[in-house]
Parts: C-alpha cells; structure tokens; sequence
C-alpha cells in the first residue's frame, strides 16, 4: 500500500504528537546525525528507484506508441517491435533487480537505527522526542513530490514501543477488553483485587428484591484470568482497576485500563 490517505498532511502539522522528553544540544546533535544519515540513504534509494521506473515508463510508451501494422507490413518493423519488446522487459528487469538489492539495504540501514537505540533505552523517550523534533523541522525539499522531504519513520524503528505508548497516553487508548468461552451478560462490579462479580437483583421471598453478587471471574493483574471453576487463561500483565462495567456477547471491558500493543522486539541476522 503506498497511499494511506489521499491528501497526505506535512509531518510538521504533526509536531506535538510526541513529546515529553528532555535534551540537550549534544543528544540533539547525535540525533541530527542519525537523522542525517538515514535521510540521506532513504533518498538515494528513492532516487534510484524513480530512475528505473522512469526507464521503464519510456520504455513502455515507446512499445505503446508503435502501430501494430507496421509490425505486420515489413520485416523491419518486426524486428522493432520485437526490439521494443526486449527494451521493455530489460527495464523490468532492472526494476525488479534494483527493489529486490534495495530492500536488503534498507533492512541493513534500519538494523543500524535499531542498534543505535539499543544503547539509548535507559531515555528512550529522550531520545524519541529529539529524533521527532528533527523530523518535523526537516527543511529538505522533494521537487518531484513537490513536499519537504521528511524522516519522521525513523522512530518507529528506532522505538517502535516508546511511540505506541505515547499515542496511547495521548489519545486515551481503548480500555482493555478480555473475552472467555460462557462468559454472562450481564452488569459486573469489579474490586481492586481484580475480583468480577455478576450483579443482579433476585427475590427474597418477601415480595422484595435484594442485589446478589456472583464471583465470575478473577483477574490479578499477573496476566492471569481466573474463571469461577479455577480454570486459568494467560494474557499480557496489566494494571487493574475497580468499578463498574458490562458484559456484551461474552466481553468484558475492563474500566479505567488502556490497550497498549506490544511490538515485537527486533531480532538481528547479523
């Protein structure tokens, strides 16, 4: 996919998204070189690209262009469509060549981000805003796209976790949702051990009703998911919080939790 959107928004628009780290001139300028370098491969490798789609275009238009009857009239003209034919397929080729040789090196030159972020964890956030910073105050002009040139995708190599995060806290995120084989419906109350109980109102035999709590489920926050027969699921660790909440179609949406994806961490061949 190479379009998300049909208008695509300067990355400066994008400049607060990440935020609330702290650096100074040094980290600021290790973090310009970084940015440097990566900018300037990712735009050798986008040059070189447009160069082989450019011979391929030519060479395509020109087949397009040449009449079928002439072919068909003399041995002459079959000989240069079928020269044409060569050309076109020579360009593709050397298209396919050159994006199966770039792909490698773009692997190699993000395997270089990730190892330099390997030694900044303990500021991962830091570092984050700064390379973010550079991003949106790039100034680099690309005249065929007509748009500055920007390297904003280098933090998402770089610390792909941190930014999740971040957009997270930004955003609110979506509370948690955990979802078991005969889970009821039905309203629950949740108390700060974890504990869900199934709250509904039965008679008393009186003419009256009183409120009953059934224990359905327990969720230490240890990545356990406890059923009220000891059966035990394994989830990702989280924090868990006490109050109110609902079953629908067997979900649970557990209140005042965020969903925070975890991103894979990146194992070098090297």
């Amino acid at each position: 996919m190479y379009e998300l959107f049909a208008d695509v928004r300067p990355l400066e628009d994008f400049r607060g998204a990440i935020c609330g780290g702290i650096y100074d001139r040094d980290m600021l300028q290790e973090a310009g070189m970084l940015s440097a370098m990566y900018a300037v491969n990712i735009g050798l490798v986008a040059e070189k690209r447009r160069a082989y789609e450019d011979a391929l275009s030519i060479a395509q238009e020109e087949l397009d262009a040449f009449p079928v009857a002439e072919a068909r009239a003399s041995k002459e003209g079959a000989n240069r469509r079928r020269e044409l034919y060569r050309r076109r397929n020579q360009a593709q080729a050397a298209l396919h060549f050159y994006e199966e040789r770039s792909r490698k090196d773009l692997r190699n030159l993000i395997n270089i981000i990730r190892k330099w972020a390997e030694r900044k964890q303990d500021r991962a956030t830091d570092w984050l805003t700064a390379l973010w910073d550079i991003a949106c105050n790039s100034r680099r002009w690309d005249e065929r796209e007509n748009r500055r040139l920007n390297t904003g995708s280098i933090v998402f190599y770089a610390f792909p976790q941190q930014v999740v995060d971040l957009v997270v806290e930004r955003t609110g995120g979506r509370p948690i949702t955990v979802a078991l084989p005969n889970l009821v419906d039905g309203e629950v109350t949740i108390d700060h051990d974890g504990s869900v109980y199934l709250v509904d109102e039965v008679s008393d035999g009186a003419g009256s009703f009183v409120r009953r709590q059934t224990l359905l489920l327990q969720v230490p926050g240890d990545g356990r998911l406890i059923t009220d027969s000891g059966r035990t699921y394994q989830v990702r660790p989280f924090a868990v919080q006490d109050g109110q909440s609902q079953i629908r179609d067997g979900r649970l949406q557990l209140p005042n939790t965020q969903q925070r994806p975890g991103i894979p961490k990146y194992k070098s061949n090297n």
